[in-house]
């Protein structure tokens, strides 16, 4: 007689111990869902559960309630092709992105802010952007100076030099504040890699508001700004721009001089009251230098000097030259 074979029981799949709905859903504004092209079926299932371990919805299902959408590996023309197929439409409150923002997310457990990295872009939408320039992506530019490419050619230094002009007026008179944000618009006015034409150009970009637009307004129609003008040829600025240029000496400083009715550096120089630190000692000595940039060819040859010393301590060391040269 042959023994009876016991029942087979089959193993139950890893992904399916996770109880879906169990879960307590904190960010109920988000809903995510996994493309399962290029990503696998079981990677899929093991990401959605530890996002919904995390607290996020995740919709097995490409609905309508759909405000994610996370994709991996997949070329971005196939994606887009696909995602049009299943009937969905790109909005301002649905985003199409790279499995990197999944990613950021799940490690600081919350939904990270989208940016512009993180967009799987529609090719479609680039091609008419093409067709028609006028029709510029809100998000073209980022509003963070550290993810913004600045090329060494400033194509719009008409304007940022006038509102440099005024930020440093403001920061004199202590207005912090207003000074810095004109120092961001002249940032970004500086990352663009080609001239403005018209001042609908600035309408999708980061950092500029009503008061920069209308300065920018008036440089193309009248080649210049009235309020810039009055600026460079008020004596306060000037002497404030003059006694600061020096090494050590601030604002408040500045001011103090201006008020006490000194104009030049002779004057504070020769005025027996004023005791001067070391810093604007050594400011005022070394003036000439100071306000020089340093070329590349000293900077190559003060880097040989650095070198042969570092290497007398670790031969297998390295010296490489960073920063400006301003001093």
């Amino acid at each position: 007689m042959f023994p009876t074979a016991l029942p087979t029981r089959k193993r139950r799949r890893p992904e399916a111990a996770f109880a879906r709905g169990r879960e307590e859903v904190k960010f109920r504004d988000v809903t995510l869902f996994l493309v399962e092209r290029r990503m696998g079926k079981s990677r899929r299932n093991f990401l959605s559960n530890l996002a919904r371990s995390k607290g996020f919805c995740v919709d097995d299902a490409l609905s309508a309630d759909v405000t994610h959408v996370v994709s991996e590996g997949n070329v971005a023309q196939e994606l887009w092709s696909w995602l049009e197929e299943q009937g969905f439409r790109e909005t301002c409150d649905k985003h199409v992105l790279h499995i990197s923002w999944f990613t950021e997310s799940m490690s600081a457990g919350r939904p990270v802010p989208v940016e512009i990295r993180h967009y799987i872009q529609n090719p479609a939408v680039d091609q008419r952007s093409c067709a028609h320039p006028s029709a510029k992506p809100e998000s073209a530019v980022s509003p963070y100076a550290c993810q913004r490419r600045t090329t060494l050619n400033n194509h719009n230094k008409i304007f940022t030099d006038a509102l440099e002009v005024l930020a440093e007026n403001l920061e004199f008179c202590g207005n912090q504040g207003p000074s810095l944000a004109f120092r961001r618009a002249a940032s970004v006015l500086k990352s663009l890699p080609e001239a403005l034409r018209c001042l609908e150009e600035t309408q999708h970009l980061p950092c500029l508001g009503e008061h920069c637009r209308a300065i920018i307004e008036e440089i193309s129609e009248c080649g210049s700004c009235s309020r810039v003008e009055e600026i460079l040829n008020d004596e306060r600025y000037r002497t404030m721009k003059l006694f600061s240029s020096v090494f050590g000496v601030g604002p408040k400083t500045a001011e103090n001089w201006f008020c006490r009715g000194l104009r030049t550096f002779e004057q504070v120089l020769n005025e027996p009251s004023i005791r001067l630190n070391r810093m604007q000692t050594a400011g005022f000595l070394f003036y000439e230098d100071i306000s020089k940039p340093v070329s590349r060819t000293e900077a190559r040859a003060l880097k040989i000097i650095v070198e042969e010393a570092v290497i007398c301590v670790n031969p297998s060391a390295t010296v490489s030259i960073t920063g400006g040269f301003r001093r």
